[in-house]
């Protein structure tokens, strides 16, 4: 499920689900009992479930940049210290370049997520389809291949995250 909250801290978020009862249910490994973090009435939000998953197939040279902790830097005038605190994290982009395929529905829904840059969800599996990472994001694809010498022609794709991801352990 795709998570959108009031609490900042979960906001746009993508949780597997527990489901409770009927009408309720349970978002896995999202802790909100911190009351300073998570004020109680102030979570008010929506969630929509994704339906499907597009693979992406032939992936190459993934990296990741950003996603880093960011921090102030402050120092008072009568003090000789400068001070640095904690202040949320910086933007994240996971790039990779894809076979110059254009006939798998990969490539279609990439072309296709780009055209409109609506938000979607970027899911990252490891071999053995275990251990998915998630990543809210746009999506942004050129289709002009990249064409070098003694290798295949090749396309580049960029994620840009518009959430933390989120990680879970174990198979899907």
């Amino acid at each position: 499920m795709e998570f959108s909250s009031g609490w900042s801290k979960v906001n746009r978020r993508v949780f597997k689900v527990d489901q409770l009862t009927v009408d309720t249910f349970a978002l896995v490994n999202c802790d909100t009992g911190n009351g300073a973090l998570f004020p109680a009435g102030s979570g008010v939000g929506s969630v929509k479930k994704i339906t499907g998953w597009t693979q992406i197939p032939k992936v190459m040279n993934p990296s990741m940049s950003g996603g880093e902790p960011k921090n102030v830097t402050y120092e008072f005038i009568e003090d000789e210290n400068e001070y640095t605190i904690f202040n949320g994290w910086s933007a994240m982009t996971y790039s990779l370049e894809i076979d110059d395929d254009t006939t798998t529905a990969g490539y279609a829904a990439l072309v296709a997520q780009s055209e409109v840059q609506t938000d979607t969800v970027l899911r990252i599996l490891k071999k053995g389809g275990v251990n998915p990472t998630y990543i809210p994001c746009t999506v942004a694809i050129n289709t002009v291949p990249v064409q070098q010498e003694g290798q295949i022609d090749r396309l580049r794709v960029q994620f840009s995250g518009r959430a933390r991801p989120t990680r879970y352990t174990g198979a899907l």
